[in-house]
């Protein structure tokens, strides 16, 4: 049961990782695109894998669609620092 949950845990801490370059890679394409704040969700919402997406799409449509508040959510699930 231990070596179960180890094995849990260390999924996860790959996926959190896996999904920390992810964002950090996509927060570089919108700088370098020069992807108006205003427009960042939208894009973030075409180019994240689907699971990242469903998180974005369940907030309050107001609250969905500010960048900054989006960022802190996805920081949030992935236990993550801006940085």
């Amino acid at each position: 049961m231990l070596q179960n949950i180890t094995e849990e845990r260390l999924a996860l801490d790959k996926q959190a990782k896996d999904q920390a370059e992810i964002n950090q890679l996509e927060s570089q394409k919108l700088k370098f695109l020069n992807v108006p704040e205003s427009k960042c969700v939208t894009y973030l919402i075409a180019s994240l894998p689907s699971d990242v997406a469903e998180l974005i799409a369940r907030e309050p449509e107001g609250e969905a669609r500010i960048y900054v508040h989006v960022k802190e959510i996805l920081l949030k699930r992935f236990k993550l620092n801006a940085g």
